[in-house]
């Protein structure tokens, strides 16, 4: 098992470089529309430097203390006991829940961020993507909502497991169907 990721904090989160292609893109388009008529769309040559300023004033800061979230209106922070959890909407930023139920807005996170967030918040977030240990069982829960034991713990005790035969003699309906498609 690798060797947990230390980072240096504070750690910024920013929107990635790439950005500024699309703000050169604009400013492209904004040229040839200003070419045509100045006085009239002259204004749209702004337009790119406001996405500039915005791509490279937008981040999130992680410290020892919280989360700050830096947009174009200024600056929020929390601290980690205010945080309560994480919202991904399926649009939009991702939302750190408070615990009097408001949002923090997360910018230039991802959920492919949440590793290197997980060890700038040194564990208060959890990192989907990790495992404890290369060893480490899964525990099902059936529809009952009940957890089915491990295979390894059963294998140990001498058990076997008999869930397939039990659910063939428990239906006999699936043993005619069986044997018809054989």
């Amino acid at each position: 098992m690798s060797e947990p990721q230390v980072i240096e904090l504070p750690a910024e989160f920013r929107i990635h470089p790439i950005a500024y292609f699309a703000v050169f893109m604009m400013g492209v388009s904004a040229l040839v529309l200003a070419g045509v008529s100045l006085p009239y769309l002259g204004w749209t040559l702004a337009l790119p430097i406001v996405v500039a300023v915005w791509v490279r004033r937008l981040r999130t800061i992680v410290t020892e203390d919280g989360v700050t979230s830096v947009t174009l209106r200024g600056r929020r922070s929390a601290t980690w006991e205010q945080i309560s959890g994480l919202q991904f909407p399926r649009w939009g930023a991702v939302r750190a829940v408070l615990d009097d139920k408001s949002h923090l807005i997360l910018p230039a996170i991802s959920f492919r961020d949440l590793p290197r967030l997980s060890a700038a918040s040194r564990g208060r977030i959890p990192d989907p993507y990790a495992i404890d240990s290369p060893d480490a069982e899964r525990i099902d829960v059936d529809s009952t909502g009940s957890a089915a034991a491990p295979k390894k713990a059963a294998e140990e005790t001498g058990a076997t497991a008999t869930t397939e035969s039990a659910a063939d003699a428990s239906d006999p309906a699936d043993k005619g169907d069986s044997k018809t498609s054989e």
